[in-house]
């Protein structure tokens, strides 16, 4: 069932959701820059809020071809790249959640983070990728090109891995009805005196 803020808690975003919003960003200032990367190594890329938004759709898409539904969540464990923009803001789109981890963290410590936020699968990069297939035994595996730009090192993928790239390769995922108390991702907390908190954020 979708959810519906109660009419008193009226702000500028009431009943919109995450993808909605960007949505409506790229609507107004479609040509206008929203992302830039600039990698140790590679080249410099910028998205516009038209490019970015259709490249999250086309995730969300390739995602769902995978068997994501909505309510799922997904692993997603990068360093600092822009593939982990367009799995979070993907996931969204499909109507899932992005577990999102830290990229230093060691196998229990994602065990842990899959098996407590139950997620259907994992998207990670080359040199994390034998680390999380181990750990957490994903129905999916998806593996990025490059580590943050830098050409992945021969045989860092698992034989059984998908494509980060190939998620694109379907045609952009139609938005949903907004639903803005729909769960968005999932964020462990340090852990300093238990076992780390998984935080849930929805779209509000």
């Amino acid at each position: 069932m979708r959810h519906q803020l109660r009419p008193g808690d009226l702000h500028p975003f009431t009943n919109m959701d995450i993808p909605h919003l960007l949505q409506r960003q790229a609507d107004v200032r479609g040509d206008h820059p929203f992302l830039a990367w600039e990698p140790f190594e590679g080249d410099r890329r910028v998205w516009t809020y038209a490019e970015f938004v259709d490249a999250t759709r086309r995730v969300a898409a390739g995602l769902v071809a995978r068997g994501v539904k909505i309510g799922d969540r997904v692993l997603v464990h990068l360093d600092n790249c822009p593939e982990s923009i367009f799995s979070w803001f993907g996931c969204s789109v499909a109507g899932a959640s992005a577990v999102t981890t830290n990229a230093r963290s060691v196998a229990d410590e994602l065990t842990y983070y899959a098996d407590n936020a139950e997620v259907v699968g994992a998207i990670t990069q080359p040199r994390f990728a034998d680390l999380v297939e181990a750990s957490t035994k994903p129905g999916f595996l998806i593996v990025t090109e490059t580590d943050n730009g830098t050409p992945a090192a021969p045989g860092t993928a698992p034989d059984a891995a998908d494509s980060f790239e190939r998620l694109f390769e379907a045609p952009p995922l139609d938005l949903r009805p907004p639903d803005p108390l729909l769960n968005f991702s999932v964020q462990f907390t340090s852990g300093t005196t238990s076992r780390p908190k998984g935080v849930v954020w929805n779209h509000a």
